[in-house]
């Protein structure tokens, strides 16, 4: 019996350890086929919306089309008729962005600053920014914070990414008297680790630092907005002391406010408010 169990024992782990394998072959294979089936999405949702600068960027993509290669030939033929056509097309809508652009704008009530011209346009003072990428068919949105988005350069995708952006950014529901007091509670927990003074001035990037440890989900452009919202509100008295926004040249170490209280703000104090209103 012992033999036996020591015979059985072989046998089923060499079994094993084959099963194993061709299970880990089959997962290899099946998610090739997801992203061969991934990418001929993309290619049919495209064609079917004309979008030019996404096409040629996807036959673009040498591993999608060897792959496709290998499970369809026929589809080369195909995949080069529709690149030298999306190619033709995109030079063609590139030499007319400009006044494509700002139609599909003014269509959406998209207002873009009167600085802006082809291939760079600000939105909200220089708040946003988009790059237009000739040399490479993109184009990026980004704020004073960093980069937001980047996509073909499809006007179609570039409207639905600066209407996402701007939704997030101005249309959040807002409580200037909860924001006012988030903003004072960090900067009560600063001067007390710092030893300061209740009214002393605290680097703005301080709170932003705190912030973005502290609470979920926390990015620095809906906070510079939100200060914006608050200023707008004229909600800057809580229990006495009224919110003082100092400007700063350090653009790298201030946050700008987009709008008609634009500029680089680099520090906050709270000073003695001859408000009566406690929040």
């Amino acid at each position: 019996m012992q033999q036996i169990m020591g015979e059985s024992q072989v046998v089923i782990n060499r079994q094993l350890e084959s099963t194993k394998q061709k299970v880990q072959d089959l997962r290899v294979e099946t998610d090739k086929w997801k992203k061969h089936c991934e990418f001929l999405e993309k290619l049919q949702s495209s064609l079917s919306k004309g979008l030019a600068f996404s096409l040629v960027q996807l036959v673009s993509q040498k591993e999608s089309v060897g792959q496709a290669e290998l499970l369809a030939p026929d589809l080369i033929s195909t995949l080069e008729k529709i690149k030298k056509i999306a190619s033709e097309e995109s030079i063609s809508k590139m030499n007319k962005f400009p006044i494509l652009f700002e139609e599909a704008c003014k269509s959406k009530g998209i207002v873009f600053d009167w600085d802006s011209r082809f291939p760079r346009y600000n939105f909200y003072n220089g708040f946003l920014r988009l790059d237009v990428i000739e040399s490479k068919g993109l184009a990026r949105l980004s704020c004073t914070e960093g980069i937001l988005g980047e996509v073909p350069a499809d006007i179609e995708l570039i409207i639905e990414l600066i209407l996402g952006q701007f939704k997030r950014l101005f249309e959040r529901p807002f409580n200037p008297e909860r924001f006012l007091k988030k903003i004072r509670n960090q900067y009560l927990a600063i001067i007390k680790k710092e030893n300061a003074t209740d009214g002393s001035s605290i680097h703005i990037r301080k709170i932003t630092s705190r912030l973005g440890h502290n609470e979920k989900g926390f990015k620095n452009d809906e906070f510079t907005v939100d200060i914006l919202k608050l200023l707008k509100s004229k909600c800057v008295d809580i229990h006495g002391k009224r919110l003082s926004l100092q400007q700063t040249k350090d653009t790298a170490k201030g946050l700008f406010i987009p709008g008609e209280f634009g500029g680089y703000v680099g520090f906050v104090q709270f000073t003695e408010s001859n408000s009566k209103e406690g929040r």
